[in-house]
C-alpha cells in the first residue's frame, strides 16, 4: 500500500483499468466495489468517455485518505488480473486483451519496483516536490484539452478565410503535440509548401490541411499525391479536411497501394472526446487503407 501516488503511477493504474473493461457498465460495476460515493457515478454523463471519467475520479480520490485507500484497492485488483472476461465477447477481442495484458504488465512492474524503493522515495523532500508538480500536470490534462477544443470552436466561426487556414495549422500541430506524436510543422521542400508531417511507427505522413466551408475535391488529392510521390519510399500522405470530402475525392485517393489517408472533423472529434487517441485514429485508418485500398474510413465503421 502507498499513501502517495506519483503521476506516472496514476497514469499506469488509469491505463490498465480502462483497458480492462470495454463497456461502461462493466467498469462502473467494478468501481462500485470500492468506497466511492454513488453520487459521483451519477455525474457520469453519456458523452463522457471511460478515460475522462477515470481521470476526473482519480483526481478526486487522491485528495483524501479514504480516496487513496480506494486507489490502492483498484491498483491491487487490476495489477493481479490473470484474465479479462469482460473483453472476451467484444469486437476485436484478441487485440483488446493484448493491450490490456500489456498495460497490466507495466503496472505490475511499476508496483514491484515501488515496493523496493518506497522507503527511500518517502524520505526524499525533492521527490515530494516533484510529485506535487507532476500531480498538477496530471490534473491539468483535461483543462489543456478543453482549451484546444475552445480554440477549434473559435476557428469554426471563421472557416474559409485564408488567415484561418494558418491558424488551423498551428492548432493542428498543438493537437498532435498533445497526443505526443512525432511531427514537423509546415516547411518548404523542392519549392513546394508542405503543411508539415507526422511520423508514426516509422512511417512519415506528409500533411495537407483544409479548413474550408465546402468538402475537399479531387484537385487537392492530386496535389498531395504529387508531394508524396516526391518523397522517400516510406512516405505517405494525410489530408485533413474539416468539411469532409466529395465522392470523387475519396475515389481518387483510394486504389491499389494507395499512399493517402483522408481524415475529417469526425476523426478529429473522436480524439478530442478521448474516445481514441489521435495516433490510434491514424493507425486505424492506415490499417484499413492497407487492407482494402480505401483511403477513407468513417468513424462509425471503426
Amino acid at each position: 500500500m502507498t499513501d502517495m501516488f506519483s503521476p506516472d503511477h496514476l497514469e499506469l493504474v488509469l491505463d490498465a483499468t480502462w483497458k480492462s473493461f470495454w463497456f461502461k457498465s462493466d467498469l462502473q460495476a467494478f468501481l462500485a466495489q470500492q468506497p466511492i460515493s454513488p453520487n459521483f457515478f451519477a455525474t457520469w454523463g453519456e458523452g463522457e468517455t471511460k478515460v475522462a471519467f477515470l481521470r476526473r475520479l482519480f483526481t478526486e480520490l487522491i485528495k483524501t485518505q479514504d480516496g487513496r485507500n480506494a486507489l490502492n484497492s483498484i491498483n491491487d485488483l487490476i495489477s493481479r488480473q490473470a484474465s479479462f472476461p469482460k473483453l472476451i465477447n467484444t469486437e476485436d477481442a484478441a487485440n483488446k486483451i493484448k493491450k490490456a495484458e500489456a498495460a497490466v504488465a507495466l503496472l505490475r512492474q511499476y508496483n514491484e519496483k515501488l515496493a523496493v524503493d518506497k522507503q527511500a522515495i518517502a524520505k526524499s523532500n525533492q521527490a515530494k516536490q516533484h510529485y506535487s508538480q507532476q500531480l498538477n500536470k496530471f490534473q491539468n490534462k483535461n483543462a489543456q484539452l478543453s482549451e484546444i477544443m475552445t480554440r477549434l470552436t473559435c476557428l469554426s466561426s471563421k472557416a474559409g478565410q485564408q488567415s484561418t487556414g494558418y491558424e488551423f495549422q498551428d492548432w493542428f500541430y498543438d493537437l498532435v503535440a498533445f497526443f505526443d506524436i512525432d511531427h514537423r510543422r509546415p516547411y518548404m521542400a523542392q519549392g513546394r509548401q508542405i503543411d508539415g508531417s507526422v511520423t508514426i511507427l516509422g512511417t512519415t505522413y506528409l500533411v495537407e490541411l483544409k479548413f474550408t466551408t465546402r468538402p475537399t475535391g479531387s484537385e487537392d488529392i492530386d496535389g498531395l499525391r504529387v508531394k508524396v510521390d516526391n518523397g522517400a519510399d516510406n512516405t505517405m500522405g494525410i489530408l485533413v479536411s474539416m468539411a469532409g470530402f466529395t465522392e470523387n475525392a475519396i475515389k481518387g485517393a483510394s486504389g491499389r497501394r494507395t499512399t493517402l489517408l483522408l481524415l475529417d472533423a469526425t476523426h478529429i472529434m473522436m480524439a478530442l472526446n478521448q474516445i481514441m487517441d489521435f495516433k490510434s485514429v491514424i493507425e486505424r485508418v492506415s490499417r484499413h487503407a492497407a487492407q482494402t485500398g480505401e483511403s477513407y474510413l468513417a468513424v462509425n465503421k471503426f
